[in-house]
């Protein structure tokens, strides 16, 4: 459709578009799925650990595609321990242990890294 064709152009995937599911990357298989949580109109979207085990190309790329949901107006929560990730795409942190908040606040490289180091 004229809709699926739009996002996968947005987000420079569109080359992919009669490519077998079964013989993507696994950034491209990342990629593709939010592709389709795009198109699933959400106003909320979650991710666990997006970036993980992928190679730092196409955790560039996933992380653009993550900005782009930002243009869209999409909130997203990012589940994720990858430093560099939430610096680049969020801007807020909210950090949980046990199921309950334990800190919510705007990016801020310093404190995000002092947890990062005492953690």
């Amino acid at each position: 459709t004229d809709r699926a064709e739009e996002i996968l152009t947005n987000l420079n995937l569109i080359h992919l578009k009669e490519v077998h599911p079964m013989a993507l990357s696994g950034g491209e298989k990342q990629r593709v799925a939010i592709a389709s949580a795009i198109a699933s109109d959400k106003e909320f979207l979650i991710f666990d650990e997006p970036t993980s085990g992928l190679d730092l190309k196409n955790m560039m790329k996933v992380s653009e595609n993550l900005v782009y949901l930002q243009k869209l107006g999409i909130t997203s929560f990012i589940i994720t321990h990858d430093f560099e990730l939430i610096m680049e795409v969020c801007s807020h942190v909210l950090h949980m242990e046990d199921g309950k908040i334990i800190d919510n606040y705007k990016i801020n490289e310093e404190k995000l890294g002092n947890f990062f180091l005492k953690n």
